[in-house]
Protein backbone atom coordinates (compact mmCIF):
# COMPACT_ATOMS: atom_id res chain seq x y z
CA UNK A 1 0.00 0.00 0.00
CA UNK A 2 1.14 3.56 -1.00
CA UNK A 3 2.80 5.37 2.03
CA UNK A 4 2.01 9.33 1.37
CA UNK A 5 4.83 11.28 2.94
CA UNK A 6 4.24 14.37 4.14
CA UNK A 7 5.21 17.65 5.64
CA UNK A 8 5.53 17.35 9.07
CA UNK A 9 4.87 19.28 12.10
CA UNK A 10 8.92 19.15 13.59
CA UNK A 11 8.04 21.77 16.72
CA UNK A 12 5.42 23.02 18.37
CA UNK A 13 3.11 26.02 16.21
CA UNK A 14 4.97 25.27 13.54
CA UNK A 15 2.97 25.92 10.15
CA UNK A 16 5.26 25.63 7.24
CA UNK A 17 8.74 23.89 6.36
CA UNK A 18 11.18 25.10 3.66
CA UNK A 19 12.55 21.66 2.12
CA UNK A 20 16.43 21.75 1.76
CA UNK A 21 17.13 19.21 -0.33
CA UNK A 22 16.18 15.17 -1.33
CA UNK A 23 18.27 12.61 0.61
CA UNK A 24 16.59 10.55 -2.18
CA UNK A 25 15.70 10.70 -5.88
CA UNK A 26 12.56 9.93 -7.28
CA UNK A 27 12.51 5.97 -8.29
CA UNK A 28 15.19 5.31 -6.07
CA UNK A 29 14.54 2.50 -2.95
CA UNK A 30 14.55 3.93 0.71
CA UNK A 31 14.04 1.93 3.89
CA UNK A 32 12.11 2.82 6.86
CA UNK A 33 14.10 5.16 9.46
CA UNK A 34 16.38 6.03 6.43
CA UNK A 35 16.76 10.14 6.31
CA UNK A 36 14.90 11.10 2.92
CA UNK A 37 14.80 15.20 3.14
CA UNK A 38 16.33 17.72 5.28
CA UNK A 39 13.90 20.65 6.33
CA UNK A 40 14.35 24.20 7.84
CA UNK A 41 11.82 25.47 10.35
CA UNK A 42 11.92 27.98 12.59
CA UNK A 43 14.49 26.15 14.85
CA UNK A 44 16.80 24.45 12.87
CA UNK A 45 17.51 22.53 9.83
CA UNK A 46 16.57 18.80 10.55
CA UNK A 47 16.77 15.64 8.70
CA UNK A 48 13.33 13.58 7.88
CA UNK A 49 12.94 9.84 7.94
CA UNK A 50 11.12 7.90 6.15
CA UNK A 51 7.77 6.25 7.37
CA UNK A 52 8.02 3.23 5.15
CA UNK A 53 10.10 1.19 3.18
CA UNK A 54 9.34 1.09 -0.59
CA UNK A 55 10.38 3.74 -4.16
CA UNK A 56 10.17 7.01 -3.74
CA UNK A 57 7.61 8.35 -6.32
CA UNK A 58 5.55 11.28 -7.00
CA UNK A 59 7.90 13.80 -5.99
CA UNK A 60 6.19 17.17 -5.77
CA UNK A 61 8.03 19.99 -4.24
CA UNK A 62 11.31 21.08 -5.17
CA UNK A 63 14.25 22.65 -2.74
CA UNK A 64 13.28 26.06 -1.58
CA UNK A 65 9.71 25.59 -1.70
CA UNK A 66 8.53 26.76 1.38
CA UNK A 67 4.99 23.80 2.23
CA UNK A 68 2.00 23.80 4.47
CA UNK A 69 2.43 21.33 7.91
CA UNK A 70 0.47 18.18 6.47
CA UNK A 71 0.65 18.10 2.37
CA UNK A 72 1.29 15.19 0.82
CA UNK A 73 5.12 15.92 -1.38
CA UNK A 74 5.69 12.47 -2.47
CA UNK A 75 4.59 9.41 -2.26
CA UNK A 76 6.48 5.95 -1.33
CA UNK A 77 5.26 2.40 -3.14
CA UNK A 78 5.53 -1.12 -2.71
CA UNK A 79 7.64 -2.68 -5.36
CA UNK A 80 4.22 -3.85 -7.33
CA UNK A 81 2.42 -0.39 -7.15
CA UNK A 82 2.57 2.14 -9.88
CA UNK A 83 2.46 5.48 -9.00
CA UNK A 84 -1.07 7.39 -9.35
CA UNK A 85 -1.19 10.43 -11.94
CA UNK A 86 -0.95 12.89 -9.35
CA UNK A 87 -0.89 13.60 -5.78
CA UNK A 88 -1.94 17.53 -6.03
CA UNK A 89 -5.41 18.92 -6.68
CA UNK A 90 -5.79 20.61 -9.54
CA UNK A 91 -6.70 24.26 -8.03
CA UNK A 92 -3.51 26.35 -6.98
CA UNK A 93 -5.60 27.58 -3.86
CA UNK A 94 -7.55 25.49 -0.98
CA UNK A 95 -9.94 27.24 1.41
CA UNK A 96 -9.74 26.71 5.31
CA UNK A 97 -12.39 27.68 7.66
CA UNK A 98 -11.01 29.13 10.84
CA UNK A 99 -11.33 27.71 14.43
CA UNK A 100 -13.53 30.96 15.43
CA UNK A 101 -16.24 30.57 12.08
CA UNK A 102 -19.05 31.93 12.87
CA UNK A 103 -22.33 31.40 11.20
CA UNK A 104 -25.14 34.07 11.08
CA UNK A 105 -28.76 32.76 10.32
CA UNK A 106 -31.42 35.62 8.88
CA UNK A 107 -34.38 34.10 7.28
CA UNK A 108 -33.50 31.75 4.92
CA UNK A 109 -30.08 33.09 4.36
CA UNK A 110 -27.02 31.44 5.97
CA UNK A 111 -23.46 33.75 6.18
CA UNK A 112 -19.89 32.36 6.99
CA UNK A 113 -17.49 34.89 8.41
CA UNK A 114 -13.40 34.62 8.81
CA UNK A 115 -13.11 32.31 5.73
CA UNK A 116 -9.27 32.07 5.09
CA UNK A 117 -8.20 31.08 2.00
CA UNK A 118 -4.97 29.67 1.89
CA UNK A 119 -2.62 30.29 -0.83
CA UNK A 120 0.10 27.60 -2.22
CA UNK A 121 2.49 29.53 -3.10
CA UNK A 122 5.30 28.37 -4.57
CA UNK A 123 8.33 30.41 -5.37
CA UNK A 124 9.54 30.60 -9.20
CA UNK A 125 13.58 30.76 -8.98
CA UNK A 126 16.29 28.44 -9.86
CA UNK A 127 17.56 26.14 -7.22
CA UNK A 128 20.77 28.09 -8.07
CA UNK A 129 18.96 31.57 -6.80
CA UNK A 130 17.07 29.69 -3.94
CA UNK A 131 20.39 28.13 -2.97
CA UNK A 132 22.08 31.93 -3.10
CA UNK A 133 19.45 33.23 -1.49
CA UNK A 134 19.32 30.96 1.64
CA UNK A 135 23.16 31.65 1.84
CA UNK A 136 22.48 35.18 2.13
CA UNK A 137 19.46 35.07 4.28
CA UNK A 138 17.18 36.87 1.66
CA UNK A 139 13.33 36.51 1.28
CA UNK A 140 12.49 35.34 -2.03
CA UNK A 141 8.59 35.79 -1.14
CA UNK A 142 9.46 39.44 -0.74
CA UNK A 143 11.39 40.20 -4.19
CA UNK A 144 9.55 40.98 -7.11
CA UNK A 145 10.69 38.73 -10.14
CA UNK A 146 11.39 39.93 -13.62
CA UNK A 147 11.52 36.83 -15.08
CA UNK A 148 8.79 34.94 -17.41
CA UNK A 149 5.94 33.90 -15.83
CA UNK A 150 6.99 36.65 -12.64
CA UNK A 151 10.57 34.15 -11.98
CA UNK A 152 12.93 35.81 -9.82
CA UNK A 153 16.12 35.67 -11.69
CA UNK A 154 19.52 36.14 -10.14
CA UNK A 155 19.95 40.07 -11.26
CA UNK A 156 16.53 40.39 -9.21
CA UNK A 157 18.34 39.04 -5.83
CA UNK A 158 21.46 41.27 -6.40
CA UNK A 159 19.53 44.25 -7.40
CA UNK A 160 17.76 43.78 -3.93
CA UNK A 161 20.87 42.63 -1.87
CA UNK A 162 22.83 45.77 -3.33
CA UNK A 163 19.81 48.37 -2.47
CA UNK A 164 20.03 46.89 0.89
CA UNK A 165 23.90 47.52 1.58
CA UNK A 166 23.57 50.93 0.43
CA UNK A 167 19.87 51.71 2.48
CA UNK A 168 22.13 50.62 6.27
CA UNK A 169 24.10 48.54 7.86
CA UNK A 170 21.68 46.79 9.40
CA UNK A 171 22.53 42.96 11.21
CA UNK A 172 20.63 40.38 9.07
CA UNK A 173 18.39 38.09 10.74
CA UNK A 174 16.88 35.46 9.09
CA UNK A 175 13.54 33.99 9.75
CA UNK A 176 14.41 31.59 12.73
CA UNK A 177 15.89 34.00 14.14
CA UNK A 178 12.21 36.12 14.19
CA UNK A 179 10.56 33.50 15.00
CA UNK A 180 12.24 32.67 17.84
CA UNK A 181 11.57 35.92 18.49
CA UNK A 182 7.59 36.21 18.29
CA UNK A 183 7.36 32.87 20.50
CA UNK A 184 9.62 34.20 23.09
CA UNK A 185 7.65 37.25 23.08
CA UNK A 186 4.45 35.94 23.21
CA UNK A 187 5.52 33.18 26.36
CA UNK A 188 6.66 36.45 28.22
CA UNK A 189 3.52 38.33 27.69
CA UNK A 190 0.91 35.85 27.98
CA UNK A 191 2.90 33.05 30.97
CA UNK A 192 2.97 34.86 33.70
CA UNK A 193 6.57 34.57 35.27
CA UNK A 194 7.72 33.40 38.31
CA UNK A 195 11.09 32.98 39.63
CA UNK A 196 12.85 31.44 42.49
CA UNK A 197 17.20 31.41 43.38
CA UNK A 198 19.18 29.18 45.33
CA UNK A 199 22.86 29.14 45.63
CA UNK A 200 24.45 25.91 46.49
CA UNK A 201 27.70 24.89 47.58
CA UNK A 202 29.51 23.06 44.58
CA UNK A 203 31.66 21.61 46.89
CA UNK A 204 30.49 17.95 46.55
CA UNK A 205 28.96 18.23 42.96
CA UNK A 206 32.83 19.32 41.45
CA UNK A 207 34.28 16.52 43.59
CA UNK A 208 31.57 13.93 42.62
CA UNK A 209 32.16 15.15 38.52
CA UNK A 210 36.07 14.59 39.21
CA UNK A 211 35.30 11.13 40.18
CA UNK A 212 32.87 9.98 37.88
CA UNK A 213 35.02 11.44 34.93
CA UNK A 214 37.96 9.27 36.35
CA UNK A 215 35.72 5.87 36.27
CA UNK A 216 34.00 6.57 33.21
CA UNK A 217 35.26 7.04 29.49
CA UNK A 218 32.64 9.56 28.64
CA UNK A 219 33.66 13.33 29.10
CA UNK A 220 30.78 14.03 31.33
CA UNK A 221 30.02 17.63 32.23
CA UNK A 222 27.91 19.12 34.86
CA UNK A 223 24.92 20.41 32.63
CA UNK A 224 24.71 16.45 32.61
CA UNK A 225 25.07 16.00 36.22
CA UNK A 226 22.12 18.23 36.00
CA UNK A 227 19.97 16.85 33.43
CA UNK A 228 20.30 13.60 35.76
CA UNK A 229 19.45 15.44 38.66
CA UNK A 230 16.61 17.57 37.24
CA UNK A 231 15.23 14.23 35.75
CA UNK A 232 15.15 12.43 39.01
CA UNK A 233 13.43 15.65 40.72
CA UNK A 234 10.61 15.99 37.96
CA UNK A 235 9.73 12.41 38.49
CA UNK A 236 9.42 13.63 42.20
CA UNK A 237 7.08 16.51 41.41
CA UNK A 238 5.11 15.80 38.38
CA UNK A 239 3.67 18.93 37.86
CA UNK A 240 6.96 20.95 37.43
CA UNK A 241 6.75 18.66 34.36
CA UNK A 242 3.56 19.50 33.09
CA UNK A 243 2.15 21.18 29.97
CA UNK A 244 -0.47 24.19 29.14
CA UNK A 245 -2.03 23.67 25.98
CA UNK A 246 -5.18 24.95 24.84
CA UNK A 247 -6.00 25.90 28.38
CA UNK A 248 -5.72 22.65 29.91
CA UNK A 249 -3.22 21.33 31.53
CA UNK A 250 -1.54 17.92 30.63
CA UNK A 251 0.40 15.60 32.38
CA UNK A 252 3.25 14.54 30.47
CA UNK A 253 4.06 10.89 31.27
CA UNK A 254 7.31 11.40 29.56
CA UNK A 255 10.20 13.21 30.94
CA UNK A 256 11.76 14.74 28.38
CA UNK A 257 14.41 17.35 29.09
CA UNK A 258 15.58 20.05 26.63
CA UNK A 259 18.86 21.90 26.38
CA UNK A 260 19.55 25.29 25.14
CA UNK A 261 22.03 25.60 22.48
CA UNK A 262 23.29 28.84 21.04
CA UNK A 263 23.79 29.10 17.54
CA UNK A 264 24.28 31.73 14.65
CA UNK A 265 20.83 31.87 13.66
CA UNK A 266 19.26 32.08 16.96
CA UNK A 267 18.61 29.67 20.26
CA UNK A 268 17.53 26.20 19.77
CA UNK A 269 16.56 23.48 22.18
CA UNK A 270 17.30 19.83 20.96
CA UNK A 271 15.78 17.29 23.93
CA UNK A 272 17.13 14.35 25.90
CA UNK A 273 13.97 11.80 25.53
CA UNK A 274 13.22 10.03 29.05
CA UNK A 275 16.09 11.01 30.63
CA UNK A 276 14.74 9.75 33.73
CA UNK A 277 15.41 6.17 32.24
CA UNK A 278 19.21 7.16 31.29
CA UNK A 279 22.54 6.16 33.28
CA UNK A 280 24.58 9.12 33.29
CA UNK A 281 26.48 7.87 30.51
CA UNK A 282 23.71 7.33 28.49
CA UNK A 283 22.68 11.41 28.88
CA UNK A 284 26.37 12.39 28.24
CA UNK A 285 26.34 10.55 25.05
CA UNK A 286 22.94 12.14 23.83
CA UNK A 287 23.77 15.46 24.84
CA UNK A 288 27.15 15.25 23.01
CA UNK A 289 25.35 14.19 19.54
CA UNK A 290 22.56 16.73 19.89
CA UNK A 291 25.05 19.34 20.45
CA UNK A 292 26.91 18.15 17.28
CA UNK A 293 23.81 17.86 15.21
CA UNK A 294 22.79 21.28 16.26
CA UNK A 295 25.82 23.35 15.80
CA UNK A 296 26.09 21.46 12.25
CA UNK A 297 22.32 22.43 10.90
CA UNK A 298 21.88 18.42 10.83
CA UNK A 299 19.19 18.11 12.99
CA UNK A 300 16.43 15.02 12.75
CA UNK A 301 13.02 14.83 13.23
CA UNK A 302 12.15 13.89 16.88
CA UNK A 303 15.34 16.15 17.93
CA UNK A 304 13.11 19.32 18.89
CA UNK A 305 9.99 17.50 19.75
CA UNK A 306 8.22 16.70 22.82
CA UNK A 307 10.28 18.92 25.66
CA UNK A 308 8.57 18.97 29.02
CA UNK A 309 11.54 20.72 30.72
CA UNK A 310 14.65 22.78 29.66
CA UNK A 311 17.98 23.37 31.49
CA UNK A 312 19.91 26.66 30.37
CA UNK A 313 23.78 26.96 31.21
CA UNK A 314 25.37 30.26 30.40
CA UNK A 315 27.90 29.21 33.51
CA UNK A 316 30.70 28.81 30.30
CA UNK A 317 30.10 32.57 29.58
CA UNK A 318 30.64 33.45 33.19
CA UNK A 319 27.44 34.54 34.11
CA UNK A 320 26.86 34.65 37.65
CA UNK A 321 23.02 34.30 37.83
CA UNK A 322 20.03 34.84 35.34
CA UNK A 323 16.28 34.28 34.14
CA UNK A 324 15.11 32.28 31.73
CA UNK A 325 11.65 32.39 29.45
CA UNK A 326 9.62 29.61 29.53
CA UNK A 327 9.89 27.68 25.90
CA UNK A 328 5.76 27.21 25.55
CA UNK A 329 4.26 24.45 26.23
CA UNK A 330 6.20 24.09 29.17
CA UNK A 331 5.94 24.81 32.36
CA UNK A 332 9.21 25.88 33.48
CA UNK A 333 13.11 26.36 32.85
CA UNK A 334 15.95 26.10 34.94
CA UNK A 335 18.70 28.75 34.66
CA UNK A 336 22.64 27.99 35.63
CA UNK A 337 25.35 30.26 36.29
CA UNK A 338 29.05 29.30 36.22
CA UNK A 339 30.37 28.03 39.50
CA UNK A 340 32.58 30.84 41.31
CA UNK A 341 34.47 31.21 44.90
CA UNK A 342 32.89 33.13 47.40
CA UNK A 343 33.21 33.35 50.89
CA UNK A 344 30.17 32.08 53.03
CA UNK A 345 29.58 31.75 56.81
CA UNK A 346 30.09 28.14 58.20
CA UNK A 347 30.35 27.37 61.64
CA UNK A 348 30.15 30.76 62.32
CA UNK A 349 33.16 31.53 60.17
CA UNK A 350 34.08 32.78 56.96
CA UNK A 351 35.15 30.07 54.63
CA UNK A 352 35.95 30.20 50.75
CA UNK A 353 33.68 27.51 48.83
CA UNK A 354 33.05 27.06 45.29
CA UNK A 355 29.21 28.38 45.20
CA UNK A 356 26.64 28.18 42.40
CA UNK A 357 23.59 30.05 41.77
CA UNK A 358 20.03 28.27 39.87
CA UNK A 359 16.71 29.96 39.01
CA UNK A 360 14.05 28.29 38.27
CA UNK A 361 11.35 29.99 36.20
CA UNK A 362 8.16 28.79 36.17
CA UNK A 363 4.42 29.46 34.43
CA UNK A 364 2.34 30.75 37.35
CA UNK A 365 -0.80 29.49 36.53
CA UNK A 366 0.43 25.74 36.30
CA UNK A 367 2.86 25.86 38.97
CA UNK A 368 2.30 28.07 42.31
CA UNK A 369 5.28 29.23 44.28
CA UNK A 370 5.14 26.49 46.82
CA UNK A 371 5.41 23.29 44.49
CA UNK A 372 8.53 25.26 43.04
CA UNK A 373 10.44 25.77 46.05
CA UNK A 374 9.64 21.97 46.91
CA UNK A 375 11.05 20.84 43.40
CA UNK A 376 14.10 23.33 43.60
CA UNK A 377 14.74 22.53 46.96
CA UNK A 378 14.81 18.42 45.96
CA UNK A 379 16.94 19.56 43.15
CA UNK A 380 19.36 21.71 45.46
CA UNK A 381 19.56 18.69 47.46
CA UNK A 382 20.50 16.45 44.67
CA UNK A 383 23.30 19.04 43.48
CA UNK A 384 24.47 19.77 47.53
CA UNK A 385 24.93 16.02 48.28
CA UNK A 386 24.93 13.83 45.14
CA UNK A 387 24.88 10.20 44.77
Amino acid sequence: MATEVIMPALNPGQETGILLEWLKQEGETIEKGEPLMEVETDKANVEVEAEATGILSNISVQPGDEIHVGEVIAMILSEDESAPKSIKDDSSTQTAVTENEVKHHSGNSEKIESIETVSKNKIAASPKVKQYAKKEGLDLSSIKGSGPGGAILMEDVLAIQSTAEKEDNDFQTGKGWLLMADRLTESWTSAPHFSIVRNLDATNLAAHKKETKANSSANITFTDLLVKYAASSLKEHPRVNASLIDGKLIKNLAINIGIAVATEDGLIVPVIHNADELSLEEITERRKELVARTQEGKLRSGDLDAGTFTISNLGMFDVDSFNAIINPPQSAILAVGRIIDQVVPMDGKPVIRPMLTINLSFDHRVIDGARGAHFLQTLSNLIENPI
